[in-house]
């Protein structure tokens, strides 16, 4: 995808969460490799003036923008008890629990 086409797709997935949510429907998004995705979001709610907006830029900067996020702020255990950064980085482990 261009960035264009990038764009397009999480608005997209942004329009169609907000709408099952505005229809009673409790449901959370996971995008993921692309993280981005997080200040985008954080700049349409500013846009829309959203009364999250704030709420979102302070969990952007808790994590880093996502630079405090695989290994720090999340990990991952696998079936084997093989600890990982996270679940995309399975080709290295810190050890066994």
């Amino acid at each position: 995808m261009d960035p264009e086409q990038s764009r397009q797709a999480i608005e997209t997935i942004l329009d169609r969460a907000r709408g099952l949510n505005e229809r009673g429907k409790n449901v959370e998004i996971l995008t993921v490799n692309n993280h981005c995705d997080g200040a985008f979001l954080q700049q349409k709610l500013e846009r829309e003036n959203h009364p999250c907006a704030n709420q979102v830029k302070e969990m952007l900067k808790w994590n880093g923008g996502a630079r405090y996020s695989s290994g720090v702020g999340i990990s991952n255990i696998d079936f084997n008890g093989n600890v990982h950064a996270d679940q995309f980085s399975m080709f290295r482990s810190f050890g066994n629990v």
